[in-house]
């Protein structure tokens, strides 16, 4: 059976598919939404990751257990994030914190700076927002060797463009690849 030509969801429903799924909602969760069937969705998400609207699919569903109220988007999906996480820390010189936020900016378009404070200390012992500033001013510092920009949205929180998403993303796979081959013996 051939692939089709054009996503099984279409119009304003893709859309939002789309930005809900670029936030961290996952697959089983935006089918029961939107009533469409989890195959549509992970077929209108290939189209919109083809077409560079988002960057990575979803994770599948929210983890077992998890009360509805401690449900936020993912920063990293998958048994991946503890290597994902390593490979950002090794690769750019970051902390845990640092690699985190990256993490989170990386799956999300845009995100507020109490989204961000939220996902990196998840509601113990919370600091003030302005560490939020603080630690993306680190982090512009270490990414600037690279050419990856992190843009201010005044009064809103921060985003990276979907170019420097991209970048990122091919530098660690990069680094991935080069780690997983190894010294030559």
């Amino acid at each position: 059976m051939d692939a089709p030509d054009t996503a099984p969801i279409q119009g304003q429903m893709a859309d939002v598919i789309i930005a809900l799924a670029d936030e961290g909602v996952p697959i089983q969760s935006l089918a029961r939404g939107t009533k469409a069937s989890s195959d549509d969705v992970r077929e209108t998400l290939r189209f919109a990751i083809a077409d560079g609207k988002i960057t990575s699919m979803p994770r599948e569903a929210w983890p077992p257990r998890t009360p509805k109220d401690a449900r936020l988007p993912d920063t990293a999906a998958g048994e991946d994030e503890s290597r994902f996480l390593t490979n950002c820390i090794r690769c750019f010189k970051l902390t845990k914190i640092e690699a985190r936020l990256l993490t989170i900016l990386l799956r999300r378009r845009e995100v507020t700076k109490d989204t961000l404070l939220a996902q990196l200390y998840g509601g113990i012992d919370v600091p003030e927002i302005m560490i939020i500033d603080v630690f993306i001013c680190k982090l512009r510092k270490k990414l600037l060797p690279h050419e990856i920009t992190i843009k201010t949205i005044w009064a809103y929180g921060y985003c990276m463009t979907l170019d420097m998403r991209s970048k990122t993303m091919d530098l660690l796979e990069a680094f991935d690849k080069q780690i997983s081959v190894g010294p030559a013996p």
